[in-house]
Order: structure tokens, then C-alpha cells, then sequence
């Protein structure tokens, strides 16, 4: 007998969680999913890893940012570009987005705008990191609907400290190292 999947959380239930379910226990019934109770890795493959797209056209950043996310058992996706970033966002639905404003093909606050017309990331925190000048960009990003502005050069610490409190307020808490 399954158990029923419950996710306790603030937020409303966002299609990304309706498709993470499905992908995580057996469909039955209706659009109602159960946890296979037979199959004792069904929680560690839910909590193994939160994902990460990392939306930024300087490789050098990119992989600075995997580097330092990977070390806190994140997984990463990447995006060079604005179009790459749409679609790597619409194939790999990411729990969170690291977006970077200047971008070839158009700007974040574009991108952002795109993501946020996705029915399945509408519930998908971005988070922008710039070399803009902070006091309009941040402004523009906490109006267009960023839960959080850092200005690059980005601390470590300090980034994975924003996701950590990002994830915990979208109501997707953080995944620890197993």
C-alpha cells in the first residue's frame, strides 16, 4: 500500500511540483500520486538535489558558480545566453535561477519575464547577480519579481547563504549533503 505524498508548504502548489511527484511515485487514479512505499529510495531520490540554473554569458562565472554550488550539493544547469536560458529553464524546470541582467539576446530582466510566463516555473525564485550599478538594477529586479539582487563579484558564503534563505521562504527547503 502506497503512502500519499504530502508536501507541506506556504506557497501554493506550483505544476513543477505536480511533475516532480509524478516523477518521484506511480500515478494512479485521477491526477492523485502515491509514494511507492516498496521502493525505499523514493525519499532520497526527491531530496537528493536541488537544481540550479545558472544563467550567465561568462563561462569564467559559470563555472566559478558550479564550483562553489556543486561543494554544497547543488546540481547545476547553465545558459550562456538569453535563448539557451529559456530553453535549458523549460527542459530542466530548476528549483532556482541564477540570472545574470547583461546577456546576449536580450536582457535578464527579458529572461525573467519569459520564465515567469512558464506555468511550470512560476513558482521558481530567480535570483540576479549583476555588475550593473546596484541602485537601479536592484530596484528594476525586485519590481520585475527577483526574491534577491547580489552584486558581482559575489562572495561564496554570501550566495549560497541567499539561495539557502530564498529556497527556505519559496517554500522549497534547501537540500543538505547526504
Amino acid at each position: 500500500m502506497g503512502l500519499w505524498a504530502v508536501w507541506p508548504s506556504a506557497r501554493p502548489l506550483c505544476l513543477s511540483d505536480w511533475i516532480a511527484r509524478s516523477r518521484v511515485g506511480e500515478q494512479t487514479a485521477g491526477s492523485v500520486t502515491r509514494l511507492r512505499s516498496d521502493d525505499p529510495s523514493h525519499r532520497e531520490r526527491h531530496v537528493a538535489q536541488t537544481k540550479i540554473l545558472i544563467v550567465d554569458d561568462d563561462a569564467n562565472a559559470r563555472l566559478v558558480l558550479n564550483a562553489r554550488l556543486k561543494a554544497k550539493n547543488y546540481e547545476t544547469v547553465f545558459a550562456g545566453d538569453s535563448y539557451q536560458a529559456v530553453s535549458a529553464a523549460r527542459k530542466e524546470q530548476p528549483n532556482l535561477v541564477i540570472l545574470d541582467i547583461g546577456l546576449p539576446g536580450g536582457d535578464g530582466f527579458i529572461v525573467m519575464e519569459r520564465l515567469k510566463a512558464m506555468v511550470a516555473l512560476t513558482c521558481a525564485p530567480v535570483i540576479i547577480v549583476s555588475a550593473q550599478d546596484p541602485r537601479a538594477a536592484e530596484a528594476w529586479a525586485v519590481e520585475a519579481g527577483a526574491k534577491a539582487f547580489l552584486h558581482k563579484p559575489v562572495d561564496a558564503e554570501q550566495l549560497v547563504v541567499t539561495i539557502e534563505k530564498t529556497l527556505r521562504e519559496s517554500g522549497t527547503p534547501p537540500k543538505k549533503p547526504a
